[in-house]
């Protein structure tokens, strides 16, 4: 397994925190707010310079990840 970035790990850790505060919300405010910020979390991750689309090893794992469920078709 390789090393991850830290910086990509903890706004995806923010991001998932923050979809679940949107589940458990009753203030409908509080939802509009968590799921704008939720998504703007998903594009940040996929638009940084080392992001997830950019990032080889990210790339490598996605393309690993597709090989093996082609083969086990």
């Amino acid at each position: 397994m390789s090393q991850s970035d830290p910086y990509l790990t903890a706004h995806s850790l923010l991001g998932r925190l923050h979809f679940l505060l949107l589940l458990f919300s009753d203030s409908l405010y509080v939802r509009i707010y968590f799921s704008l910020s939720s998504l703007l979390f998903t594009i940040e991750l996929f638009t940084l310079p080392n992001g997830l689309l950019t990032s080889n090893t990210y790339t490598h794992e996605i393309t690993k990840l597709l090989t093996t469920t082609d083969s086990l078709r």
